[in-house]
């Protein structure tokens, strides 16, 4: 049996308790160094995928939809997967999603199936002092798991190519602040890259090379430099959360104390009165589904699979032989979401 892969790309991450707090009293959560939380405001979300035979015959479809992450800066409750099915995480423990393995009642011709995600979700702003960003001492890292995840290079974040390691030895420098090191390189991917649509997602390299690319490979650079000048970094993939298919990444960089500091250089390059306010604030219309780029799922009937980056959409694969001129499969993705 042959097997052909289609993939839409993707997000997911971590769940973790119901978040009431958000949805009653708002009680902020705790508050510890220098990144504080607004006020939440509250959406509702549908994430759906539909997915259409063509006049293939087929064996089994997977579809897999992304669950969002229960962090300081985002609440979830009442998550409703239809139809019912697990909801587990990746290799890394990254990543939360909802699997569907289909190998019986499966679409005929030119019939589809439906599998969706719902919830509601309380987004919080974040909010930094430049005056404490820029006094921030020299810490040393902790040579912990997390450092040494958030340091690693990716398929696109090509932590040991040799022009981005060249180019972050400029931002580094012998006991410079973290934040001072970030900043560097966040004025430079801003002044020196810009936003144009590509097809596909190019990376760290690419939008080195090309000077140019979407929010994800401004987010790439940004963190690739960082993690090449010594500084943890990650990509936060998400979309907006009072849009329709608003897809848009962003980045954090780690404090010594373990803290994380929100960027968003693609849209501070957009909006340059702004630049600094998104050099550790955020505001709070985005949801975060993955903070990692490189995802391997957990084990299905056709093994592993890996990918590269995931930004949009959902996964999904169907098996069974391509016969000469048959009309293959598609898939279709939409995520909602609405203030209320």
């Amino acid at each position: 049996m042959n097997r052909r892969r289609a993939l839409g790309l993707a997000a997911g991450a971590l769940v973790a308790g119901g978040g009431a707090g958000l949805f009653a009293a708002s009680p902020r959560p705790a508050e510890r160094g220098i990144v504080r939380f607004g006020t939440p405001q509250r959406y509702s979300v549908e994430h759906r995928v539909k997915f259409t035979n063509g006049n293939i015959d087929l064996a089994s479809v997977e579809l897999w939809l992304p669950i969002p992450q229960e962090i300081p800066e985002q609440a979830v409750a009442d998550v409703k997967v239809e139809p019912e099915v697990p909801v587990i995480l990746d290799k890394t423990g990254q990543v939360a999603v909802a699997k569907m393995v289909l190998t019986d009642s499966l679409p005929a011709a030119d019939e589809s199936i439906t599998f969706q995600v719902s919830y509601r979700i309380a987004c919080r702003s974040r909010f930094t002092s430049p005056k404490a960003l820029a006094q921030y001492p020299y810490r040393e890292y902790p040579r912990d798991q997390k450092y040494e995840l958030f340091l690693r290079p990716e398929k696109y974040l090509q932590v040991g190519d040799e022009q981005i390691a060249e180019l972050a030895k400029r931002f580094a420098g012998t006991r410079r602040p973290a934040p001072q090191i970030a900043r560097a390189v966040y004025d430079h991917v801003i002044d020196n890259t810009d936003y144009r649509l590509i097809d596909g997602f190019g990376g760290a390299k690419y939008c080195l090379e090309n000077g140019s690319g979407e929010c994800g490979d401004y987010c790439a650079l940004f963190v690739a430099l960082c993690r090449a000048a010594g500084v943890p970094a990650r990509p936060v993939n998400g979309f907006w959360a009072d849009e329709t298919n608003g897809w848009h990444c962003w980045a954090e960089f780690m404090l010594p104390t373990g803290e994380w500091v929100p960027v968003d250089p693609q849209v501070a390059d957009r909006s340059p009165r702004q630049r600094n306010f998104y050099f550790g604030s955020l505001d709070n219309r985005r949801v975060a589904l993955c903070k990692v780029h490189d995802v391997r799922l957990p084990e299905s009937d056709e093994g592993h699979h890996e990918l590269d980056f995931m930004q949009t959409g959902s996964w999904w694969w169907w098996t069974n032989g391509n016969p000469e001129g048959a009309r293959l499969p598609q898939a279709t993705f939409q995520v909602i979401g609405k203030r209320y």
